[in-house]
């Protein structure tokens, strides 16, 4: 269970070490914005090869506090390894009007966000995106992602008023999100009436973390993506970005990450441009410092 108050925004997240305490992998197990009441979360989590010990905490951004309480890990023999004390609450409510997800959650299979409490978050930040793109001006740069993406609006946010503002860049980031996620979105308005001169799109990691997919999946997602931009939004050119290493070096998902972009950069041509430049985040030994990314997958300001 998780509440939160202020204007806060929290990761709740479970990252499992190997005997060196280096992580080997990062789920997000649920999100929760601003003031909330006591919500539930819940997430079946497959432990990767190596895993000695296991970090359980929040990634949290803004002003305000919060609450974990009633945290349990669960085998699959129903032995609990972690619990603190309960407390009796209700769940909060899913409104009536959010759809459901489609039942196969595979990278090829356009998934809208449904899991635990996701939904009012998730589906109120979709459609304010497809909102602004019946504003004026119409955008000329979209960025679609994930929480790394997203972020360049919180900690990112100077280097983004820099760079990418003075385009007419917006930014279509949701944490959390997985290749289906953001196909899901493309096919449901966030594309509809406008025809960017760039649409940059990077996605995939969370498919790694969450072991959401074989490699060929989650490329054929991908592949996916970039047939409904080319079908929506014909004259627009395409930046399709390498997923960034994460993790530490001689991890399974290093190891995905780039078998993946190597998939991934086959996608290259006509109105498309790969770009892998993960490389420039490691140092010379392919370790990911804490100073580049806090928690070995999402940037910190000077990354």
């Amino acid at each position: 269970w998780m509440k939160t108050s202020g204007t806060l925004k929290v990761n709740f997240v479970f990252q499992p070490t190997n005997a060196a305490y280096s992580p080997i992998g990062f789920v997000q197990v649920g999100y929760a914005q601003g003031e909330t009441g006591w919500r539930q979360f819940s997430k079946s989590i497959t432990v990767p090869d190596g895993a000695a010990r296991a970090n359980i905490g929040l990634l949290v951004e803004g002003q305000g506090s919060a609450w974990l309480d009633d945290v349990k890990i669960v085998g699959e023999d129903g032995a609990v390894a972690v619990a603190s004390a309960p407390e009796k609450k209700a769940p909060a409510p899913i409104p009536s009007d959010v759809p459901l997800p489609a039942r196969e959650q595979k990278p090829a299979i356009a998934s809208s966000r449904a899991d635990g409490d996701w939904p009012r978050w998730w589906f109120d930040r979709h459609k304010e995106f497809v909102a602004r793109l019946q504003k004026e001006p119409k955008p000329s740069v979209i960025f679609f992602g994930d929480s790394i993406t997203q972020f360049w609006g919180d900690k990112g946010k100077a280097s983004w008023d820099a760079h990418f503002k003075p385009l007419g860049a917006v930014n279509f980031g949701i944490a959390g999100d997985r290749v289906q996620n953001v196909l899901w979105r493309v096919q449901n308005g966030e594309l509809d009436g406008v025809n960017p001169k760039l649409l940059v799109l990077k996605i995939g990691v969370n498919n790694i973390l969450g072991n959401n997919g074989t490699d060929a999946e989650i490329a054929d997602g991908v592949k996916l993506i970039l047939d409904e931009f080319k079908k929506r939004a014909p004259a627009s050119r395409v930046l399709l970005l390498g997923i960034l290493p994460s993790l530490d070096t001689n991890t399974d998902a290093r190891r995905r990450t780039k078998n993946i972009n190597a998939q991934l950069a086959k996608f290259a041509g006509e109105n498309v441009r790969f770009a892998d430049f993960g490389a420039k985040f490691l140092r010379e030994d392919g370790f990911l410092t804490r100073e580049i990314a806090p928690d070995w997958v999402h940037l910190s300001p000077r990354g």
